[in-house]
């Protein structure tokens, strides 16, 4: 018995248990039947379970650390100097605070928008053939995005960063000086509007990796809804540019991040049993790594019995 290597374009015969993988990661077993398509391994305890752990951390901070902030005093608002901000989050406190109401609903709107936006990605087939996976890890990417506005250093449990309404002295002291103006920093609306839109774009492209780049034309779209949100929040006089750009980097790197984290990777070493002009026996085959799905090179590793001493030499 030895080992030798052809290609795989070769003529071979079909084996019953040889199964391979396309580059698109779509099974196929012999006589070229399509399987169904693995993009995501997703354990449901450890996705459900650290889910609702950082849930439940959640709704405490929610409570007691968020909405329990003391009021500002008058001394604190004696103390304010806008002139020490920077040019970017300057804009900010020359807004219209007539229209702080109307720009508040809309940026509710437009978080909700957001959100709803995201399940577009289930309208596509392959998609939608894995949606309790999808609705996992959207519910995982969620949390880990509120998990980090609520308990990281950026976000309001450590900062107490006042809102741009408290610059204003048009409104009555039971909106400006309430506790809840010391979370500023950062805007959780524009993190979890990123982190819906960003994940849908992620998702679409995982499962269709013949678009190539026209990916990041995607993912320009995903940046669109998150980024009219805080628009909206800064006219509404509850954050500045500073706190939308932090929470569109943090929404838009768990949206990504997330389903990477359970995206399988293709196997470029396999092994299993083939039939050759040779001989049949185990085989290996590699799959080297190329930009291009059109094309790829594969050997095979055939291990092949002889009665003569003579053998076909390495291809």
């Amino acid at each position: 018995m030895v080992l030798c290597a052809a290609p795989a374009g070769a003529q071979e015969k079909k084996v019953d248990t040889v199964v391979s993988m396309t580059a698109e990661g779509a099974a196929k077993a012999p006589g070229d039947r399509e399987l169904k398509q693995i993009v995501y391994k997703v354990n449901p305890w450890g996705t459900l379970g650290s889910s609702v752990a950082m849930t439940l951390g959640n709704m405490y901070a929610i409570k007691n650390i968020l909405h329990a902030k003391e009021p500002i005093s008058p001394a604190e608002i004696a103390a304010l100097r806008p002139e020490l901000f920077n040019g970017i989050d300057r804009w900010a406190l020359r807004q219209n605070p007539a229209q702080r109401d109307q720009w508040f609903k809309i940026s509710d709107l437009g978080l909700q928008g957001s959100l709803l936006a995201s399940f577009s990605v289930l309208l596509d087939k392959n998609v939608r053939k894995d949606w309790t996976k999808i609705l996992m890890m959207f519910y995982q990417t969620q949390a880990v995005t509120f998990t980090t506005y609520n308990f990281s250093p950026l976000g309001p449990s450590f900062q107490s960063r006042f809102r741009p309404i408290v610059y204003y002295e048009g409104f009555n002291d039971g909106l400006r000086l309430r506790g809840g103006n010391r979370n500023s920093l950062f805007s959780g609306h524009v993190a979890n509007a990123a982190a819906a839109t960003f994940f849908a774009a992620k998702v679409y492209t995982d499962y269709h990796p013949e678009i190539g780049k026209k990916r990041f034309l995607l993912y320009g779209l995903a940046a669109v809804p998150p980024l009219f949100v805080g628009y909206a929040r800064i006219k509404a006089l509850a954050h500045y540019p500073s706190d939308v750009i932090i929470g569109f980097l943090v929404g838009s790197v768990a949206g990504i991040g997330i389903p990477a984290l359970h995206k399988i990777r293709p196997k470029t070493v396999q092994f299993g049993i083939t039939s050759t002009e040779f001989g049949t026996g185990p085989s290996i085959t590699w799959k080297p790594k190329k930009k291009s799905f059109k094309k790829l090179n594969t050997f095979n590793a055939v291990a092949v019995h002889s009665p003569h001493s003579e053998v076909p030499a390495l291809k």
